[in-house]
């Protein structure tokens, strides 16, 4: 078997996981055999999960303080004049109304009916994105933040994203990075049943239909004190008292920019 990521021969590839494999040249991992992971994240409206995540107390603060910390990545990359922005994935829409907040045209699709309910803002609309999906807009950044993993194909949606960017348009991710040691020791829950792939650093320079601009690690220490379950250093957090993230080589997720190449 070749990467799937990078095309190395069989053996470059070393086991990470039951049926996972990890790629010692592009330094990404990805499953064997792709999970179809649609009807984990499709979700049509259910009244006892619409209340289970409605009681979820702080969600909507936990996520607002991830989406601030994606802003002030953006506004030290760029200039932030985004005409139109595209939120993939958006969860109950914090990163769209933070945009929205500073004047950007923003807006997101997000695929379980339970959360767009629960949206903070009306800028989100019940969708799916796939190969499929259609468009006729052209976006200046199209974000797609801690989602991209848990596509079968991630290089097809970013193909997809290519078709619906302005020239000269921008991708924002953020993502797990494969080559942090706590990823790579199993430090922290990595590869759940709807993960399929981490792509590297290496994949994404790698890309023929962008340049990747930026790549910089975090250590997302919210994102890791919420995997220990730890509620007093939690409360800090979201009283603001503690930073959520905190630039780190070897930090287990990673923000990064791809610019469209003209092709």
């Amino acid at each position: 078997m070749m990467c799937r990521l990078c095309n190395a021969s069989d053996d470059k590839l070393t086991p990470y996981d039951d049926d996972i494999l990890r790629c010692v040249s592009c330094g990404g991992i990805f499953r064997k055999v792709s999970h179809d992971t649609t009807d984990h994240h499709t979700q049509k409206f259910d009244e006892e999960k619409f209340t289970r995540i409605k009681n979820k107390k702080g969600d909507v603060r936990f996520w607002r303080l991830v989406s601030d910390e994606y802003v002030k990545y953006l506004k030290s990359k760029t200039d932030m004049n985004f005409k139109h922005v595209l939120d993939i994935g958006s969860y109950y829409g914090t990163f769209v109304k933070s945009l929205t907040d500073i004047g950007i045209n923003a807006e997101g699709i997000e695929a379980d009916q339970n959360l767009v309910r629960l949206s903070v803002t009306d800028k989100i609309q019940h969708g799916y994105f796939d190969t499929n999906y259609k468009s006729d807009k052209k976006y200046d950044l199209i974000s797609l933040t801690q989602m991209i993993y848990y596509l079968p194909d991630s290089y097809s949606i970013l193909k997809k994203c290519h078709e619906m960017l302005t020239d000269n348009g921008l991708i924002f991710i953020s993502t797990i990075n494969p080559q942090s040691s706590m990823v790579q020791e199993k430090l922290i829950p990595t590869f759940a049943s709807h993960v399929n792939i981490y792509l590297s650093k290496t994949n994404y320079s790698n890309l023929k239909d962008y340049e990747l601009l930026d790549y910089t690690e975090y250590m997302p220490d919210m994102f890791n004190e919420m995997y220990k379950h730890n509620k007093f250093k939690m409360i800090k957090y979201m009283a603001g008292l503690k930073k959520a993230y905190s630039v780190n080589v070897d930090g287990n997720h990673a923000f990064l920019l791809l610019k469209k190449k003209i092709i």
